[in-house]
């Protein structure tokens, strides 16, 4: 029987990409479940593929950045495709990824009953103070205090006020108990079978476990990464390790440590074999101005 995925994007823009790689995502019984940030307009949202299961209104999110509001919309994501009962693996893809490999290639590449994550780093209650981003609070969820947004602005006043309001926060008490010993830090973006998403999934219903994250810094790089790695699936999940790895998952993500930049770097055509090689299924951050030429290499799978 031949294995259906279920790719899972998470959405701003490039709509008109998304829409022509749709084609892809929904080949073979395989479809896109698609979540828009929820400040975008619906009229914005501009699709031709009626086969795109694109989220109701209702179950879309405001996916600042670094906020807990990233993995909420990835859960709605989940939860969706689960929902169809129909999918045997789930990945994890954003508006600005691309496929690298023709669709039956990928399929005959995903090992039998394994997921594909990374893992960057491990933290501990117990060394809190070194642990800060894990275990102090923070609060993004306003154009006040988000990084992202801060720095987007490049005004040295908005800044600086971002800095000392999270400084403030992160001195108050942080009143959410921790159950885990070890919690992880990796890529936001993953391979998953229907196992391991089914139990993350009901995981994540517990509130128990899901305020645990509620206030971390970039809980998408720590939330689901952590519930898997404390899973019965452990065994079944093979891990690149280091934010350095230009491997993660089964995504190619060069974040800038070759010229010591620690910024994402842009993917460009001219390294897909480079990154086939490496053992890559899928490659981000693609430019805007580079959108076309990856089309017309998908059209030639």
């Amino acid at each position: 029987m031949q294995l259906k995925i279920a790719f899972l994007c998470l959405a701003h823009n490039n709509f008109d990409f998304i829409d022509k790689l749709s084609h892809y995502y929904c080949s073979d019984d395989d479809r896109l479940f698609l979540h828009v940030d929820s400040q975008v307009n619906d009229a914005d949202i501009k699709l031709t593929n009626q086969d795109i299961y694109v989220l109701p209104k209702e179950s879309r999110h405001r996916t600042r950045w670094g906020s807990y509001n990233i993995v909420k919309a990835t859960l709605e994501l989940l939860k969706a495709a689960l929902a169809t009962n129909q999918y045997d693996r789930f990945i994890l893809i954003s508006g600005a990824d691309t496929p690298l490999l023709p669709k039956q290639t990928l399929k005959a590449k995903l090992k039998a009953d394994i997921s594909y994550f990374s893992h960057w780093k491990t933290a501990s209650t117990s060394d809190s103070q070194d642990n800060r981003e894990f275990f102090r609070r923070h609060y993004y969820l306003s154009s006040l205090t988000n990084p992202g947004e801060a720095y987007l602005t490049k005004s040295k006043l908005k800044i600086y006020i971002m800095l000392l309001l999270n400084k403030f926060i992160a001195t108050l008490p942080q009143t959410t108990p921790f159950s885990f010993e070890h919690y992880i830090k990796g890529s936001q973006w993953w391979v998953m079978t229907n196992e391991l998403a089914s139990y993350i999934s009901k995981e994540f219903t517990n509130e128990t476990i899901s305020n645990q994250f509620k206030s971390m810094h970039a809980p998408d790089e720590k939330a689901i990464q952590t519930i898997a790695f404390n899973s019965p699936f452990l065994d079944k999940i093979e891990f690149d390790k280091g934010q350095d790895s230009l491997k993660q998952g089964l995504h190619y993500i060069d974040w800038g440590f070759a010229d010591k930049s620690y910024q994402l770097q842009e993917f460009s055509p001219k390294i897909i074999e480079k990154a086939k090689t490496l053992g890559c299924a899928f490659a981000r951050k693609v430019p805007s101005d580079k959108q076309g030429e990856f089309i017309k290499f998908i059209e030639n799978f």
